[in-house]
């Protein structure tokens, strides 16, 4: 038997990621920031709690941060799409990791 239960006609939720959806919080006061602290381990941290809030669908309409944070923050600024942003920061970690052994040679 036919059933018409309308389903086709209904509209999906709409992505919070959107540039409209994002223009909308600004509009209505309800934009979402974040503000990423300092100290060198904290900065994968941050790596960790931006993904987890891009997993639980909270978009992140502002960001910033002072010292790490802010690298992180700009990483994130610049990429808004979570694996590459990890891959970016793992690279990171690999670099700075590289120079504090080739500094520390020097200073011991």
């Amino acid at each position: 038997m036919f059933q018409n239960d309308y389903t086709d006609l209904l509209e999906p939720d709409p992505d919070p990621t959107t540039d409209f959806a994002r223009m909308a919080r600004f509009l209505t006061g309800t934009a979402i920031g974040l503000v990423l602290g300092g100290g060198g381990a904290r900065g994968i941290a941050h790596v960790g709690m931006i993904q987890a809030m891009h997993e639980a669908g909270i978009p992140i309409d502002l960001i910033g941060g002072t010292s790490i944070g802010a690298f992180m923050g700009a990483l994130w600024a610049d990429e808004l799409n979570v694996k590459g942003y990890i891959e970016r920061a793992k690279d990171w970690c690999k670099v700075i990791s590289f120079l504090i052994g080739c500094f520390s040679y020097y200073l011991i």
